[in-house]
């Protein structure tokens, strides 16, 4: 029995040491995409409503979801239904290039379809766009 416990112990202390390196190297994330945010795109960034959620926890995909969302022109300030338009207008529009591979091609097409849905839309079904849009006509 004694064995048995002395492996738990040592797994045990393992996996906290793995915690504290993720949790470190999440910090540390955190700090290099903010570092290379210029100041104005920083200020954009602490503007948005869980910022300080999430800088709490050093959630890097939602920051990087974040700036990719302010950097395309969806932020709080905009029009939701007018980016939202442009969006889907742009990953309509999408085309392969000549001399484009398939991969390059694939990025292209998941970027467009991912700013569709950072713009709280979906390729498919517009009525929540619609919906959402007439809350705002009526208040």
């Amino acid at each position: 029995m004694e064995p048995v416990r002395d492996l738990q112990k040592a797994e045990m202390r393992i996996y906290a040491e793995h915690r504290r390196a993720a949790a470190s190297n999440l910090t540390a994330l955190w700090g290099v995409i903010l570092g290379q945010c210029t100041p104005v795109l920083q200020e954009e960034l602490r503007a948005e409503d869980d910022y300080d959620i999430m800088s709490a926890s050093y959630d890097s995909i939602w920051l990087l979801k974040t700036l990719q969302k302010v950097t395309a022109g969806v932020h709080k300030t905009t029009n939701q239904y007018h980016s939202l338009f442009h969006a889907l207008k742009d990953f309509y529009y999408i085309r392969q290039k000549e001399g484009e591979s398939v991969e390059e091609y694939y990025r292209s097409f998941e970027a467009a379809q991912d700013l569709v849905a950072l713009s709280k839309g979906s390729v498919t079904d517009l009525s929540e766009a619609l919906v959402h849009e007439q809350k705002t006509l009526l208040s």
